[in-house]
């Protein structure tokens, strides 16, 4: 993390997701940050970020499964309360 990932700082309120809801705390031009609350049994689709996403889970658990560029599997995190997951540009 750098310093200039906080420069824009702010709160609004939670965007309803199928897997919960994420409030974006911190967005600049490279990076974002989010506070996730996770449902159980929900999910996503697989998708990519055009930024650097930093997740911190606030309530529940999401696995966070990183593809290479050819969209094989490359790894696959768990996330349990008050961690975090820094996911880079362009991983789906």
């Amino acid at each position: 993390m750098t310093p200039d990932m906080f420069l824009n700082i702010f709160a609004i309120d939670p965007q309803e997701k199928v897997w919960g809801d994420t409030t974006p705390v911190s967005i600049n031009s490279t990076h974002e940050v989010h506070f996730l609350n996770i449902k159980r049994g929900g999910y996503s689709s697989r998708h990519r970020h055009e930024k650097n996403n930093l997740f911190y889970v606030v309530s529940g658990v999401i696995e966070v499964v990183r593809f290479d560029s050819e969209g094989q599997e490359k790894e696959g995190v768990a996330l349990l309360l008050v961690q975090e997951s820094e996911d880079r540009p362009h991983c789906a």
